[in-house]
């Protein structure tokens, strides 16, 4: 169903509801975008998810992972939430950089034999790295040291 016909209720992680508005050519006047509608959705989910990493199915994405995929199901945003969430419940970063890297090369399946997978992993390694600058309290349960507490 196009959502120029109305606004289509969206159910994020199971606790709220959002409307999406309908995107249209032409300031209203003209077609109606679908794949607009559904990229702006998984945006939004996406922001939640970043925001709520703990809320996130981690094997599913994973398993959704496609190559080519667009949206939730890109390698570069899978990667990029699951590292986040694995880190955020945490995994070790060398488990998570090692997980998310075997899911990465079932994705990538044929196209896979292409691709530098030492710098695959340098990338999945920095996507966690980037997490745990943010995140400060889990590098330092990384490190094995008790979070400063900042007054």
């Amino acid at each position: 169903m196009c959502s120029s016909h109305g606004v289509l209720p969206r159910a994020i992680s199971g606790r709220l509801t959002v409307a999406a508005p309908p995107y249209r050519l032409g300031g209203g006047s003209g077609a109606c975008l679908e794949g607009r509608d559904v990229e702006c959705r998984d945006g939004l989910d996406q922001s939640l998810q970043a925001e709520r990493p703990d809320l996130l199915d981690v094997d599913q994405r994973l398993a959704d992972m496609m190559y080519m995929a667009g949206g939730l199901n890109s390698i570069h945003t899978t990667q990029r939430s699951c590292t986040a969430a694995m880190l955020t419940r945490g995994m070790h970063i060398d488990e998570v950089v090692e997980s998310v890297l075997v899911a990465t090369r079932a994705a990538a399946g044929e196209s896979g034999a292409r691709w530098n997978w030492q710098r695959e992993e340098r990338k999945i390694r920095g996507m966690c790295l980037s997490w745990l600058r943010k995140h400060p309290h889990l590098k330092a349960e990384q490190d094995g040291r008790t979070p400063e507490v900042v007054s």
